[in-house]
């Protein structure tokens, strides 16, 4: 006679999710809270959190892609789990150690506009960001999905002799575009050094330029100000 199965092994197994599990649940908890509102739900890599997150709407991509991943002065951002109208959509820490809360709609009481919020034990300066912005935004915006498409590709792998192929190349030219280092690093895969790339911009080791132009051989770059010098070995 078989066995009957063991329902503490069933809960053992559930509760040990995968990424992709969680993901997915979180995807379908999305879906459920929205209702009968229709919008889009976007499932995208974000190379400056290095995960999977969920974007609640059109105009949360193109802020999401125009104010946090392609602006190289931020380092990190948290999407705020909402339970009022009035709460920040995103809490947004800058390199240079700056914190503000981003409100992507105008609060109830549209005359009265805190100047801060108060979360996390840290002061936050608020800042309301209006739609007419993020459409005038949108079309420089949604040139950056190519190249975190790219970055996603080469996620949770390290490759450090691309890494310091490309270091010594950023320092080679300093500035340039990306034919010259596409040129450097031809003993590797193209697109993973278009991943590097994009990852050299999130790390604040060089600046893309792409409020003329998609993605691309022609697109400029330079080292950022800020850049870190050290090599991997």
């Amino acid at each position: 006679m078989d066995k009957l199965p063991d329902p503490k092994s069933d809960q053992k197994r559930e509760s040990v999710q995968t990424p992709q599990a969680r993901v997915r649940d979180s995807l379908y908890k999305h879906y459920k809270a929205r209702g009968r509102k229709k919008y889009n739900l976007w499932l995208v890599y974000s190379p400056k959190l290095n995960r999977d997150i969920i974007i609640d709407s059109d105009k949360q991509l193109i802020y999401w892609l125009h104010f946090l991943e392609s602006d190289p002065t931020v380092e990190s951002f948290l999407l705020h789990d909402k339970q009022n109208r009035a709460d920040p959509d995103f809490f947004v820490t800058f390199r240079g150690g700056e914190r503000r809360a981003d409100f992507l709609q105008l609060p109830p009481e549209s005359n009265l506009k805190p100047s801060v919020t108060y979360f996390d034990n840290k002061v936050w300066e608020n800042r309301f960001i209006q739609e007419d912005e993020l459409i005038k935004t949108s079309q420089q915006a949604q040139r950056w999905l190519k190249p975190i498409m790219f970055a996603a590709a080469i996620r949770e792998q390290q490759l450090l002799p691309l890494h310091n192929t490309l270091i010594i190349a950023e320092h080679k030219y300093k500035s340039g575009i990306l034919a010259d280092l596409l040129a450097e690093s031809s003993g590797h895969d193209s697109m993973k050094v278009l991943g590097m790339v994009m990852r050299h911009f999130t790390e604040g080791r060089i600046l893309l330029e792409l409020s003329n132009a998609t993605f691309g051989n022609n697109t400029p770059w330079k080292i950022s100000t800020g850049e870190r010098h050290e090599n991997s070995d």
